[in-house]
């Protein structure tokens, strides 16, 4: 129990110096990390900047959400995207071990209509000639668009024309793409395509000198399964990544004892949950269940207790109660 609070402890002092904004939040419901300053777009008004959650890639060909802070602008969306260039990331990426996934000199706008936003891009998307690139790209902007809560799904227009798929890789991109067409896609050994369960789970990844860690969002496929996608949610996050490059966020120890939902939150009890790592490496752990799961169910909120009791914790950081999905998944130590 000693060993327990000083770990969450930990992660509270790591959670408040390291985050500049959380998940939207409740009176019945905690946060994982500080209180919003406002939406997950918010407006700093002395800097005129906005924060955005950008997605990047990094040097294993993962797709990574990134939150930053760029300067504010009346087309948001479209410039969120033009951080995503080489031109406008290089300050903001500077020792994460990131890189843009749109293509130097790439012209672009949005326009959002009934929740579809409609990306018309200039030739550069379809001259990159690398299969894995088209596929970050087509990736990285769906993501980072409906991160904005008008948006739910994207359609891609270059020069201003419909095109049925990227041409290297033969990603269809004729109709509007939504998140459920997944990132960084994986599919599980041995399953019949046509009969599959399709899950997001978030495992673990760092740049080449360990100097910043983050968490990657992953599909992955298995096969199709009458059981409870949220027990299987965490089975797969147990099991751990399939590629190296990423690592899991929980032991082989970890088991999932009680899977329970009340209203719009959903009850986990575990045994040998909190297991040894740093303070940073058990907030990983904590967001990778809350996101993983929240990405695959309807509900709302998650709420974690160990071998049938609220973990220990300190001020500010009560796990007793539902947490919310945090809107800042990965930000750069300023």
């Amino acid at each position: 129990m000693r060993h327990q609070k000083k770990i969450l402890a930990g992660m509270l002092i790591v959670s408040l110096a390291g985050t500049a904004g959380c998940g939207l939040l409740s009176k019945t419901s905690s946060p994982i990390d500080p209180p919003p300053s406002g939406a997950n777009q918010a407006m700093d008004k002395k800097t005129e900047t906005m924060a955005a959650t950008l997605y990047y890639k990094d040097d294993k060909g993962f797709v990574v959400p990134l939150r930053v802070h760029i300067p504010k602008a009346e087309a948001p969306a479209t410039q969120a995207l033009n951080f995503m260039t080489p031109e406008n990331s290089k300050e903001l990426l500077k020792d994460t071990g990131l890189h843009p996934v749109i293509p130097a000199g790439t012209k672009m706008s949005v326009d959002i209509k009934d929740n579809t936003a409609t990306v018309n891009f200039s030739k550069e998307i379809t001259e990159m000639r690398v299969d894995t690139a088209e596929r970050q790209l087509v990736d990285a902007v769906v993501w980072t668009l409906t991160e904005f809560p008008t948006i739910k799904q994207v359609q891609f227009k270059v020069n201003g024309n419909i095109i049925p798929y990227m041409p290297v890789s033969k990603i269809p991109i004729g109709q509007p793409l939504t998140r459920a067409n997944g990132i960084n896609l994986q599919v599980a050994p041995n399953i019949n395509p046509a009969e599959t369960t399709r899950l997001t789970l978030y495992f673990q990844g760092s740049n080449k000198d360990g100097s910043f860690s983050y968490l990657v969002p992953v599909t992955r496929l298995i096969g199709k399964t009458q059981e409870d996608k949220i027990k299987a949610t965490i089975e797969q996050l147990v099991a751990g990544p399939f590629t190296s490059g990423l690592k899991a966020t929980l032991s082989p120890a970890t088991k999932l004892v009680n899977v329970t939902k009340s209203g719009d939150t959903v009850n986990l009890d575990f045994e040998n949950l909190m297991g040894e790592g740093s303070a940073t490496e058990q907030i990983k752990l904590i967001h990778s269940i809350v996101l993983s799961v929240l990405d695959n169910t309807t509900e709302q909120k998650v709420k974690i207790a160990v071998n049938g009791k609220p973990p220990v914790t300190t001020p500010g950081l009560d796990l007793s109660k539902p947490v919310v999905r945090p809107q800042i998944i990965n930000q750069k130590q300023l």
